[in-house]
């Protein structure tokens, strides 16, 4: 209707199967978002995966029964099932005056019922209860009263707020607000919300944080051991501190005092700013990037921050150049197709590609990061024929993969582990690989931890293999959760 009355049509109306050319792709949404399609590749996380983090916390789902059904069994995929519970909602529920009684007593029936107390529970309601007006301020109150040793926050499973907070960046920040803050708390406020008595929000004293300790946040998956973040905080005798390596949950109580956030994933950044608003911690945004220059820059930053000399950085790019050269002549004259689950920066990703002698022929994604204009920019110039394609648009269902994305194996069918129609493709991402059904690709969501110079340097390593040894895809792909414990 709005575009009737607007006469113009903001976004490309060509088929998402189609696809588009970089060139035609409107920035920085070129495909409309309506029913979406969720292909069968789970290697990405989602909103259990990442509040199981929390060491030793209890995670309760409060839903109707449909929507309990994936993530009772991602819950069981992990091998958690005991740090799992829900509270199904019925129709008399909805249709009568019960709700936040249902919430109230059934969270504490199973409290009641486990074997150890948990230090901590995350609570996550759904849509019913942003439509129905549920009053959860007054249900949180109550419960913190009622159990004034557990620490309780606010977890959401609301795909209607994807467009103002998706629920992975709404998790990041329940994850954080477990917490604990200066002052004390205040029974009914959530932990370390830092509000007075009457309400009113308290200055948290920044001067008490750990100048020796700083946190990596937002990441599902750790840094590795040879990232120069870490190069750098060693040297600086600062302890780096990851809910990913926290064993307990007091350990992860530690990372309150630490006086810096780094966030290198934009899914961590509405976390950083409350932790800073919360507990007056300073926040640092290094995104992950694959320009040698910016990551120079980001390093130089963090090396004054940290009070110690800057460091020369060329052997670091020398390493990624050759193994760059190394994933290229492994490549081959062979295309390179990229996926937005395996990296926040696929245009980014694409430009460093094409860079150093690689054909990127397609990229699988339903919008393009805005911080990538200016690679967005620069494809269009240098790498005009790429092609976009989207991935949930419904239309993928029937999406013929094959060589270059551009038709072969039908709907419904995998690459196998002894070849397949897409062996003329090798996939960065579990999605890019499904859609091109080729058993050459890097499996890897979310960037794979792969941060600076160091994490260049390892995807190119991956690349290279990649391109070398096929995978079972059908066998992997439909795994949740890469990096994730899993009894499957």
């Amino acid at each position: 209707m709005l575009e009737r009355i607007s006469g113009k049509n903001e976004f490309n109306t060509k088929p998402g199967a189609e696809g588009l050319t970089i060139g035609e792709a409107l920035f920085p949404v070129p495909f409309k978002s309506y029913l979406e399609f969720n292909p069968p590749a789970h290697g990405t996380w989602n909103i259990v995966h990442t509040g199981m983090l929390v060491p030793e916390a209890h995670i309760i789902y409060v839903c109707a029964a449909g929507c309990l059904r994936g993530v009772v069994l991602t819950a069981a995929e992990m091998g958690t099932s005991e740090r799992f519970s829900n509270i199904s909602v019925r129709e008399h529920d909805i249709l009568g005056d019960s709700m936040e009684r249902l919430i109230i007593e059934g969270v504490s029936d199973v409290i009641n019922r486990l074997e150890r107390r948990p230090p901590a529970i995350m609570i996550y309601t759904s849509c019913v209860h942003n439509f129905m007006g549920t009053d959860l301020k007054y249900i949180y109150k109550t419960l913190r009263e009622r159990f004034p040793d557990i620490d309780f926050t606010d977890g959401y499973m609301t795909p209607i707020m994807k467009k103002t907070m998706p629920p992975d960046v709404r998790t990041w920040v329940s994850v954080y607000s477990l917490l604990h803050g200066s002052p004390p708390q205040v029974p009914g406020n959530v932990p370390g919300r830092s509000l007075e008595a009457d309400g009113s929000r308290h200055k948290p004293d920044a001067s008490c944080l750990d100048r020796k300790s700083v946190n990596i946040i937002g990441c599902d998956l750790p840094l590795h051991d040879s990232c120069e973040l870490i190069e750098l905080a060693r040297e600086a005798g600062i302890m780096l501190r990851e809910v990913t390596k926290c064993k307990t949950y007091g350990e992860f109580q530690e990372m309150a005092s630490s006086y810096m956030n780094i966030c290198i994933q934009p899914v961590g950044l509405r976390a950083m700013a409350e932790q800073e608003v919360r507990l007056g911690q300073s926040g640092v945004y290094l995104p992950l990037t694959y320009d040698y220059d910016v990551i120079r820059g980001q390093l130089r930053a963090l090396t004054r921050e940290l009070g110690i000399s800057e460091k020369d950085w060329t052997k670091a790019v020398d390493a990624c150049e050759k193994a760059a050269a190394l994933a290229a002549e492994a490549v081959g004259d062979r295309e390179i197709s990229i996926d937005v689950s395996a990296t926040p920066r696929p245009l980014g990703l694409a430009k460093y590609l094409t860079e150093h002698g690689m054909k990127v022929g397609s990229l699988f994604l339903d919008a393009f990061n805005k911080e990538e204009e200016d690679e967005y920019s620069w494809l269009c110039e240098n790498a005009p024929e790429i092609m976009i394609y989207p991935v949930v648009d419904p239309v993928m269902r029937t999406f013929k993969r094959g060589t270059g994305a551009l038709g072969g194996a039908g709907a419904g069918e995998f690459a196998g582990a002894t070849g397949g129609s897409g062996a003329g493709v090798v996939a960065i991402g579990q999605k890019a690989a499904y859609f091109n059904g080729t058993p050459y690709f890097v499996n890897i969501v979310e960037g794979g931890a792969l941060y600076g110079y160091d994490g260049i340097a390892c995807l190119m390593d991956m690349i290279a293999k990649a391109a070398a040894v096929e995978k079972d895809t059908k066998d992997i792909i439909p795994r949740k959760a890469i990096g994730c414990m899993s009894v499957i």
